[in-house]
């Protein structure tokens, strides 16, 4: 998945590691999945919000999910944010 992220326009700005610190797991652990989704698929990438696919908004979110022990599914998550709203992410912890 570090391929998945490196192509894409979120190295400009971020390191792949500072989604999986305490930083970020405090940030998160009280929010669902949607809530992560819905945040980056609404401002991300800083220069142009919104502009990726929705289904890589929601690969950017189970990268995110993997990097922090999450196990992966049967399926792909869902490009949509109400779907994605029933996957707490209380288990991040911190």
């Amino acid at each position: 998945m570090d391929a998945m992220f490196s192509g894409l326009p979120c190295t400009t700005c971020h390191y792949s590691e500072e989604f999986n610190d305490q930083t970020f797991k405090r940030s998160w652990r009280r929010s669902s999945a949607g809530d992560l989704y819905d945040f980056i698929a609404t401002a991300m990438p800083e220069d142009a919000p919104g502009s990726l696919p929705p289904a890589q908004y929601a690969e950017i979110v189970a990268y995110f999910l993997q990097m922090n022990g999450f196990e992966a599914g049967s399926m792909e998550l869902p490009a949509d944010a109400d779907a994605l709203s029933e996957l707490s992410l209380a288990p991040l912890g911190g």
